[in-house]
């Protein structure tokens, strides 16, 4: 039976191309590189679950960690969990606060961002404390659930008369520009999702090579059509201006011969779903970090560090005006930090391989 889990957490990354702090740091450097950038970042995605899945799916619904246990010293092994642990939360840290700065303009605008943040919190902090098998069931039905807006975003897209085709095809002819590493660290992290399909492994069965190609390939799909559709609506100068591109893009959007008249309110709930989602994913990642550095788990304490969780992004969330220079700062640092991630992995997947051949001989 084919794994179709691995899909739905690429396809549940790739979505989050739609928010404003990826596609701000795209647009801020489309003129230098951005769509060369997006297919060296596709090109690296491939490279890199080649040679990932080429080791680890010698070992299916067996767990990562166990691995790395027995093949990395604690003194070593234990600081780069809590390394990690810090870079799951801190993103999923940052996409919270931005749907909350946007709700608080777009959805309730009357009330506190607080407020809102609380309400997003009592959302996601029960359901990133679940086990991990069920939460992929949640992610299979959320993704399920955003397809057909996916289907009608495209659909419409191809129709619309407003949409302008030379500054896309403007943008595409910018692909012999020297590519901006910013630009590929911001397309790659969001696409590639190594950490999560890590921490997933022991609930993954083996993976096969067409499966690995058409998962990357619908979320390097999902990531060029979040890039070129705001450009092709505002053009590749004035889609610069806009504070939160895709939500423009749907105040644009209009349907005559259908109920839905503007395809913005459907577009924003689609934009919460999937955007709590994928804090729920970096949440639970992060905790099972701190599980496996032995610090301690389960029961109370898991609801401990999630509460821990929200109340620093409540504390975060008072100071955290300006998103875009932080971020773009994170996503460097989180960008390399999954490669030392995959580095490791590979290592200690050939250690437990050289240890098992030469158990064989004795």
């Amino acid at each position: 039976m084919v794994n179709r889990y691995f899909f739905y957490i690429i396809m549940l990354n790739s979505l989050m191309g739609l928010s404003s702090l990826i596609t701000t740091i795209l647009y801020r450097h489309q003129l230098t590189g951005s769509f060369t950038s997006l297919l060296t970042a596709g090109a690296a995605g491939l490279l890199i679950f080649a040679i990932l899945y080429s080791q680890i799916n010698k070992f299916p619904g067996q767990p990562i960690f166990r691995t790395l246990k027995n093949a990395v010293p604690g003194w070593l092994l234990i600081p780069f969990l809590v390394i990690q642990c810090a870079l799951s939360w801190g993103c999923g840290l940052f996409f919270l606060i931005e749907i909350t700065q946007s709700a608080k303009i777009f959805l309730i605008s009357g009330h506190s961002s607080i407020m809102i943040l609380c309400l997003f919190l009592a959302c996601i902090l029960p359901v990133a404390g679940l086990d991990s098998k069920s939460l992929l069931f949640i992610f299979e039905f959320i993704v399920i659930l955003s397809l057909p807006v996916l289907i009608l975003l495209a659909w419409r897209t191809a129709t619309d008369d407003l949409i302008q085709v030379d500054s896309m095809i403007e943008v595409i002819m910018t692909i012999g520009s020297r590519p901006d590493l910013t630009s590929i660290t911001a397309a790659a992290s969001m696409f590639t999702c190594i950490t999560p399909l890590l921490v997933f492994h022991e609930h993954l069965r083996y993976v096969p090579k067409w499966l690995r190609f058409a998962g990357l390939a619908a979320g390097f799909a999902v990531q060029l059509f979040t890039f070129l559709v705001p450009v092709g609506y505002f053009g590749r100068y004035g889609v610069e201006n806009l504070k939160i591109a895709w939500l423009a893009v749907g105040d644009s959007m209009r349907f005559e011969n259908i109920l839905i008249g503007r395809m913005v309110h459907i577009f924003y709930l689609f934009y919460v779903e999937t955007t709590l989602a994928f804090v729920i994913l970096c949440w639970h990642c992060s905790l099972q970090f701190i599980n496996q550095a032995d610090l301690r788990s389960g029961g109370k304490f898991r609801w401990l560090v999630l509460s821990l969780f929200g109340v620093a992004a409540i504390c975060t969330n008072s100071f955290a005006s300006e998103l875009a220079v932080p971020f773009t700062m994170f996503i460097n640092t989180r960008f390399w930090g999954e490669i030392v991630f995959v580095l490791l992995v590979l290592w200690a997947v050939r250690a437990r391989q050289r240890h098992s051949s030469l158990a064989s001989r004795s």
